[in-house]
């Protein structure tokens, strides 16, 4: 089974695609219970990756944000990716506000819990929907 990719763009004042920190999670298609996270630092060219559950992908996400918050040398933006939302571009300097927050984990929660596989795209006049 095709996955699609949950990422996280973490980006950078500069506005230099190139140095954006990027997070992706996927369903680990070894065990049910399971997802696999990718952390790639592209400014120290490192990725490292370990395997989770919701629990421990939230927790993470919780202090994620935290230490965005307080970073001396925070990025500029996230941007959120996610399978089954629009695509949102999100301040840091805003992320410890409780409802854009609240927001974010939601977001991820609910694609934890209902993971969308990937389907072969076709217009809708294609598929006699238009």
């Amino acid at each position: 089974m095709s996955f699609e990719t949950f990422r996280i763009l973490f980006l950078r004042a500069d506005g230099c695609s190139s140095t954006d920190d990027i997070l992706t999670i996927i369903p680990n298609e070894e065990s049910e219970r399971t997802f696999i996270v990718t952390y790639t630092d592209h400014y120290n060219h490192t990725s490292n990756q370990f395997e989770a559950t919701e629990r421990e992908i939230l927790d993470y996400m919780e202090n994620m944000i935290a230490l965005l918050h307080i970073d001396d040398d925070p990025f500029d933006k996230i941007q959120i990716q996610c399978p089954t939302f629009p695509s949102v571009l999100i301040r840091v300097c805003d992320l410890h506000k409780d409802d854009i927050k609240l927001s974010v984990m939601d977001v991820v929660k609910s694609t934890l819990r209902c993971y969308p596989t990937k389907l072969r795209y076709r217009s809708l006049a294609s598929a006699g929907l238009a």
